[in-house]
């Protein structure tokens, strides 16, 4: 580990981890149409595509999600670091999804940074 991560607590490395082990690994960024031949889709033992029977000489668009490896403990640990207790609480607001979030800014605020006036 690098010397600057030294200085954060055992505490708040051990909530980075956890809450990094929940997200997915992968993130969809963009859709891409792709087209393929009946001819494609019939060797592979497709009948039907949308309802319709496919037929060989027609080309049908295909919707391909391109995705993305993210490494979401060096993004937290980035946000810790450039922008302190903020930049993280931002990160979790973008990346966990609903309720969830609020929760563990609440773990975040009274267990980890020891908040008072939170509980």
């Amino acid at each position: 580990m690098p010397a600057r991560y030294n200085t954060i607590r055992n505490e708040l490395l051990e909530f980075i981890d956890a809450v990094a082990n929940q997200l997915e690994d992968f993130k969809r960024y963009q859709v891409e149409t792709d087209y393929i031949t009946g001819r494609e889709m019939l060797l592979c033992n497709m009948t039907h595509f949308e309802g319709e029977a496919i037929l060989p000489g027609n080309i049908y668009p295909l919707q391909v999600p391109k995705l993305m490896a993210v490494d979401h403990r060096k993004n937290m640990m980035r946000q810790l670091i450039s922008y302190g207790r903020k930049g993280l609480e931002g990160y979790i607001n973008n990346c966990v999804p609903g309720t969830k979030a609020q929760a563990l800014l609440h773990i975040l605020s009274t267990r980890v940074f020891k908040d008072k006036s939170t509980r």
